[in-house]
């Protein structure tokens, strides 16, 4: 697992909470770079390849190595992804994992996943979220 997502040294919670709710956007990320390069490869006359400027002409090398950028950042947000996958899969307790599942994967409010869960306050899961973080940095912390 990437020490991106997972490593809580000299990572704050709100940074941990904001690395986890990228999740959404990665995806996004990841079908835009997907369109773009289907664009480079098709280069239909009708298709204005990746977003370029009506007109432009770019040397074989370049789009290449345009192609290759995009592609790099493909796989670095897939890894994002599945690293956020793999540590929302490594939480133990089944209701917490829920939690995490419906925050970051899902997009839920956290009153949709107090309804999701079984209690009407959304303070409930959200309280329960915060002390898992807050006790994993704990932990962190005791190994360094």
């Amino acid at each position: 697992m990437s020490k991106t997502i997972l490593s809580f040294s000299g990572c704050s919670l709100w940074e941990m909470k904001r690395r986890l709710s990228q999740y959404k956007d990665l995806l996004r990320e990841i079908d835009r770079d997907r369109l773009r390069l289907a664009q480079l490869a098709g280069r239909l006359a009708h298709i204005n390849p990746a977003g370029l400027p009506q007109g432009v002409r770019i040397a074989a090398e370049s789009l290449a190595d345009y192609r290759d950028r995009i592609e790099e950042n493909v796989v670095r947000c897939v890894e994002l992804t599945r690293d956020i996958q793999d540590f929302i899969n490594s939480i133990e307790e089944s209701e917490l994992r829920r939690v995490f599942t419906m925050r970051y994967i899902n997009g839920y409010t956290w009153q949709k996943i107090a309804f999701g869960t079984g209690t009407y306050d959304e303070s409930v899961p959200r309280k329960k979220h915060d002390r898992y973080l807050k006790m994993l940095f704990a932990k962190s912390a005791e190994h360094q």
